[in-house]
């Protein structure tokens, strides 16, 4: 599934000093990961050196991979385009990366892109197996492309009709993009259905209706079954109307299914049917090119509906454990991010700086803060500093007043408020850090209209002799 654009210039560097080392993440064996040391190379013709800036992780295959549960006689199947070692292990293993290109290709350098690569510092890769996220697509959401290409190559599959009513039985990351881009078809009726009732907001920031399994609508005209389980394929055949089929997305690993077909499923003449994204949909396959698909894929990721799926983010050091909690269920999320140190590595880059300010109302539980415990005001005095190692076409890394407007924007969504009452804080103690952090990541969501921004550090001044600050990629 390498998939890119064409272009015969190269810009592969005379010499090659790495500016440090790079890791990989690897499942050892059934349950266990590792960080592995990489040793970087330079790129060659052809290809491209990316340092990593977020990755996802695709909870449903990933965690059987982790678990060691995927069958033997789909080994070859399911293997990664870009996998190394063999499954069940040791084996490096995803496909949702994205990065920004620094050195091959000189049309390419200081793109951000996206890669079906797995979880590693920085790679190099040939040059058509990267795809350059359009702008105004941020770079952690960019992640989403290998999801939405499945939902997109599921609706291909699918061909629903204007004013279909459909149902998506499983709330995860596969069957919320399915449901978004359903939600986009003229008078379609689509509900989210999931075990979870937390997914109702979910689905109401997609767009879309919402119902537990005992409460979801009956005599729908299609069900695309995304829930990876038994139950959830039943209930999708229940909940068809006559002729209906299921478009069956799940992949099961190892584990049996047992279905009841009796009832309806002869007299109603309903159907279940497979969709898998490694190949492009019949219906498509000799007009599109999965380049093409991927393309389309991160087009669509210009709707900012999708951030709802982007429920966590940490850092690439935690993965081995961070990835034991997902395939165990300890820790729940939709899309996990991961997001990967030091985006500069020490490397000359531009900065540019803003400033403004914002005064808030909170109160922190643990004896450790003392009074503070009580609601009490405070006044930060906030910068913003963005850096990256090139210039834009203009000759600036951004537009300095349209990054002072953005910080404002941003802090003004939470000054003058009691943090205490806002959702989004709480049962967590909105510290100086917490508060460097949450600007930090909203920022980072809208720096790509400012420019060819890396990296941004959040620094909050309570006082002029104490601080505390916040540093990510973007």
């Amino acid at each position: 599934m390498c998939v890119g654009v064409t272009s015969p210039t190269d810009a592969a560097p005379a010499g090659f000093t790495p500016t440090r080392s790079a890791r990989a993440f690897w499942v050892g064996g059934p349950g266990h990961g590792e960080l592995r040391p990489v040793e970087p190379r330079p790129p060659g013709a052809g290809e491209v050196l990316v340092r990593t800036l977020h990755s996802g992780v695709s909870r449903g295959t990933e965690a059987l991979v982790f678990l060691g549960r995927v069958p033997a006689d789909q080994r070859a199947v399911m293997r990664a385009p870009h996998q190394e070692g063999d499954l069940p292990g040791p084996v490096k293993y995803g496909y949702l990366s994205v990065g920004r290109v620094e050195a091959g290709r000189s049309d390419l350098v200081g793109r951000t892109v996206f890669c079906l690569y797995p979880h590693q510092t920085e790679y190099v890769v040939p040059a058509t197996a990267v795809v350059p996220v359009p702008d105004g697509v941020p770079a952690r959401r960019a992640v989403l492309a290998g999801t939405v290409e499945t939902a997109l190559n599921a609706l291909w599959d699918l061909a629903p009709l204007v004013g279909d009513r459909i149902a998506v039985v499983g709330g995860g990351m596969v069957g919320c993009c399915v449901a978004r881009l359903l939600a986009r078809i003229p008078a379609t009726e689509v509900t989210l259905v999931d075990v979870d009732p937390a997914r109702a907001r979910v689905a109401a920031a997609l767009g879309v209706g919402f119902a537990v399994p005992d409460e979801a609508p009956a005599a729908r005209d299609a069900v695309v079954h995304c829930s990876a389980a038994a139950a959830g394929l039943q209930l999708s055949l229940d909940l068809l109307a006559p002729e209906g089929t299921v478009l069956d997305l799940s992949w099961y690993g190892d584990r049996p299914v047992q279905l009841s077909l009796g009832g309806a499923f002869h007299s109603g003449r309903l159907g279940i049917r497979a969709s898998q994204v490694g190949a492009v949909a019949a219906a498509r396959r000799a007009t599109r090119t999965h380049s093409d698909r991927l393309a389309l894929a991160l087009e669509l990721l210009r709707d900012p509906a999708f951030d709802v799926l982007l429920t966590g983010e940490s850092d690439f050091a935690d993965l081995p454990d961070v990835m034991a909690r997902l395939a165990d269920g300890r820790l729940e999320a939709l899309c996990h991010t991961i997001r990967y140190p030091d985006p500069e590595g020490g490397r000359a880059v531009y900065t540019v700086t803003v400033r403004d300010h914002m005064m808030i109302a909170h109160s922190f539980t643990g004896e450790v803060f003392g009074p503070a415990q009580r609601l009490h005001g405070a006044t930060y005095v906030v910068d913003a500093a963005f850096s990256g190692p090139e210039l834009g076409p203009d000759g600036i890394l951004l537009d300095i007043g349209r990054a002072a407007d953005l910080l404002r924007e941003v802090l003004g969504a939470l000054t003058y408020r009691n943090l205490d009452d806002e959702a989004d804080f709480a049962g967590v103690n909105t510290s100086t850090e917490l508060l460097a952090r949450t600007v930090a990541d909203r920022l980072a969501e809208r720096t790509p209209e400012l420019g060819p921004v890396t990296g941004l550090v959040v620094t909050l001044h309570e006082s002029h002799i104490a601080s505390a600050g916040y540093a990510r990629s973007v």
